[in-house]
């Protein structure tokens, strides 16, 4: 199966505010897809003692049932007076349904921005990351990540956390990226959400932007994993009765037997 961004919603922003922000998928969310959240948040004191933490983000609202988040990578920066703080999470959907996603900090918080997509084709166990990596500065317009390697076909997810210092900040993709979401509004925080499907592993790539003014940036990115290659359960609920050679079977006649997992008429 190949990976896929099912859907999105983008665009919340709370600014001068404490959270939480809530923001919902437009449609359903599938049951053995990743949800993946893009997290870009400004404190107006030290947030090396607040940085995100995994417990910030949850389901907030909807019918469908989600595993256990986690957050994959996290990063925070400061320029002098004003912090920093970028990061991904995600979490595997176990039951299809509605969602609406929350995320809440502490306090002294001030600006949130994040960005909600669904993807199929991923893995979706506990060791979906590949890899992660991360870049800070306190000045400079072209936010990048250290180097890191990919391991076969991934997702990678860049996200970019900068503060636009009072202006309207033109914030621009990687050359190998594909756009899934830039804010780069003149108040508060700018969030940069891009993704790269990999058609196999990558060695010492980079996830990055370029931003139209010099100011402090996070960079964070995360490698995830391929779901692994399977072939199709036949006798799955709905399976079997939408295949287009049912025609030629019927399952309730003969006699039917499951060796290794695949089913045999004798």
């Amino acid at each position: 199966m190949a990976i896929l961004r099912v859907q999105g919603n983008q665009g919340a922003v709370i600014n001068n505010a404490t959270g939480p922000i809530s923001l919902a998928f437009g449609s359903n969310v599938t049951n053995g897809n990743l949800v993946i959240v893009s997290v870009s948040v400004y404190n107006s004191s030290n947030t090396t003692s607040y940085p995100l933490l995994v417990g910030y983000i949850s389901q907030s609202a909807g019918t469908a049932t989600v595993g256990t988040w986690t957050l994959d990578v996290n990063s925070t920066e400061s320029d002098g007076g004003e912090y920093i703080n970028g990061g991904i999470y995600s979490v595997p959907v176990t039951a299809t349904g509605s969602m609406t996603v929350a995320v809440n900090g502490v306090s002294t918080y001030l600006y949130y921005v994040i960005s909600i997509s669904e993807y199929s084709g991923l893995d979706v166990s506990a060791s979906r990351v590949d890899t992660t990596q991360t870049g800070i500065a306190t000045s400079g317009n072209s936010p990048v990540t250290a180097t890191f390697s990919t391991s076969g076909v991934t997702l990678i997810k860049g996200c970019l956390c900068v503060d636009n210092n009072g202006v309207t900040n033109t914030l621009t993709k990687g050359s190998a990226y594909t756009l899934v979401y830039s804010n780069g509004q003149s108040a508060g925080m700018g969030i940069g959400d891009e993704e790269y499907i990999t058609s196999g592993s990558q060695t010492n790539t980079t996830a990055g932007w370029t931003q139209n003014q010099n100011g402090p940036w996070v960079m964070t990115a995360v490698s995830y994993k391929a779901a692994a290659a399977g072939g199709a359960n036949w006798l799955q609920m709905g399976y079997w009765e939408h295949n287009p050679y049912s025609k030629y079977c019927d399952m309730n006649e003969g006699n039917w037997r499951k060796n290794n997992g695949i089913y045999t008429r004798s």
